[in-house]
């Protein structure tokens, strides 16, 4: 949907210093048209990356998303993914600015070992199983290319709409397993 938040967010957003702002819309509507530029993840998407279209793909796995964007925008070294969930309590350059000369692969809100058994985190067994908060993260494009294969693969054959990985846990958990990445 693109409603009163996404406006909200848009518009701060768009203020910030030396950031293109696009919008990733999971199978956007007919007719729906946000004001600054789209990149669409869209089933035909998935069929074409070869991602698995588990039914909740929209709401589990947002890092398709940062996936369709690294595509469409392939010469960014860093792709900021924030949810219209996020609330600045000021103008975001700011926050935006301490993090301009960090060079580090995956940046994430409490980014933290994931210590459960549970069914989104079943099929990472072997890795760090690392979670973070996944509205506001940045990955960089070395990252984003790493994780898409990892997913990739993960895709194929019969899938487990049940136990396939959200989005946090397998992007985080596979930075963290990556020695060239930080």
């Amino acid at each position: 949907r693109w409603g009163p938040e996404e406006e909200r967010l848009a518009a701060l957003l768009t203020g910030v210093r030396d950031a293109e702002i696009v919008v990733a819309f999971q199978n956007r509507a007919e007719g729906v048209e946000p004001p600054l530029p789209v990149v669409d993840v869209s089933d035909a998407f998935l069929a074409a990356a070869g991602l698995a279209a588990v039914p909740d793909w929209g709401w589990r796995c947002g890092d398709y998303s940062l996936y369709a964007l690294r595509g469409a925008r392939p010469d960014a070294e860093f792709y900021w993914l924030v949810e219209p969930d996020v609330h600045f309590t000021s103008h975001p350059e700011g926050f935006f600015e301490l993090f301009r000369d960090d060079r580090t692969d995956a940046l994430g809100y409490q980014l933290q070992p994931y210590g459960r058994d549970m069914r989104f985190s079943r099929q990472l067994r072997g890795l760090p199983v690392m979670q973070a908060i996944f509205a506001l993260t940045r990955f960089s494009g070395a990252a984003i290319d790493h994780v898409f294969a990892h997913r990739r693969a993960a895709g194929q054959g019969p899938v487990s709409a049940r136990y396939f990985p959200n989005d946090e846990l397998f992007m985080f958990s596979h930075v963290a397993a990556e020695p060239s990445l930080e």
